[in-house]
């Protein structure tokens, strides 16, 4: 397993040079996106005998790390959304203040999640921050494994121009709320959020469908 950094440019994810260290990376590495666009595009990555992560971890709070997928499946890859950037006295912040952090998945034609997870947030910091995935056109993401959202983040799910999520494994809000807007199909799971006043503010406290 090696540790690799994006270099904040924008191009193909198996172009080596893209890479700190340099190389193309391989199933079980730990990738690191903190700012630019990687492109992952056709073909499958991932494998199914050992996890691969991806962190959209911005380096500032002004950068939005984007990764796009066109036709891709991605077997046993948990992509996950930076916590929020710690700020302190030093940073001219009141001590313990943490700045929100934000991500973009991008998704073009049809894309599996095919056992892995993508979540807003790391389920190891407490959250503020948010992770959007955006379908492009008619774009399909077809989901096996789990899509959500840890405490105090936002997972938002759209498809403006005729997207869709189809679900055959598990949607689950009980750490933050995850917003769709995109057509939603299959026979997976879905797990709300059982406290909360929905009433109030519902994609504040359940999963919300607009």
């Amino acid at each position: 397993m090696s540790v690799k950094s994006w270099n904040g440019s924008t191009g193909f994810f198996q172009t080596a040079g893209y890479w700190s260290p340099t190389g193309a990376p391989t199933p079980g590495d730990e990738l690191y996106i903190g700012s630019g666009r990687t492109i992952l595009a056709g073909g499958a990555f991932g494998s199914a005998s050992v996890r691969t992560s991806f962190h959209l971890i911005g380096n500032t709070a002004a950068d939005t790390p984007t990764l796009v997928l066109r036709n891709v499946r991605l077997t046993k890859v948990a992509v996950s959304e930076a916590p929020p950037l710690y700020m302190g006295p030093y940073d001219g912040a009141p001590p313990g203040y943490y700045l929100p952090r934000h991500g973009i998945i991008q998704i073009i034609g049809t894309v599996m999640n095919d056992g892995g997870s993508i979540e807003a947030g790391r389920n190891d910091r407490i959250g503020g921050g948010s992770l959007d995935i955006a379908m492009q056109g008619r774009a399909t993401l077809i989901n096996t494994g789990s899509l959500g959202s840890v405490v105090y983040n936002r997972l938002t799910i759209s498809g403006a121009h005729g997207g869709s999520l189809e679900n055959r494994g598990t949607i689950d809000a009980t750490g933050g709320p995850v917003i769709i807007s995109a057509h939603l199909t299959g026979v997976g799971g879905v797990i709300p959020r059982l406290f909360g006043n929905p009433k109030k503010a519902p994609c504040e406290s359940v999963l919300c469908r607009l």
